[in-house]
């Protein structure tokens, strides 16, 4: 299984579960199991990078990026 982390641009897949040490903020945000989730922008630094969840954009950070776990659609 992926990470969100490993996502190339414009790459779309499902967020397949959370780690357990996941931050809650997250889930907040709209990453929550079943959900499409898309690469959309990275910095010209790799990190952070915005990704397109639920209608939103929200930028994350690599650590918080790792532990998503993502399957293709």
């Amino acid at each position: 299984m992926r990470t969100l982390s490993e996502l190339k641009p414009r790459e779309a897949s499902v967020i397949k579960e959370l780690s357990p040490d996941c931050p809650l903020r997250l889930a907040e945000l709209g990453f929550l199991p079943g959900e499409a989730v898309e690469l959309m922008y990275k910095s010209p630094l790799g990190w952070p990078r915005a990704y397109l969840v639920m209608g939103g954009v929200v930028a994350l950070r690599r650590s918080d990026a790792d532990r998503i776990y993502v399957v293709n659609k």
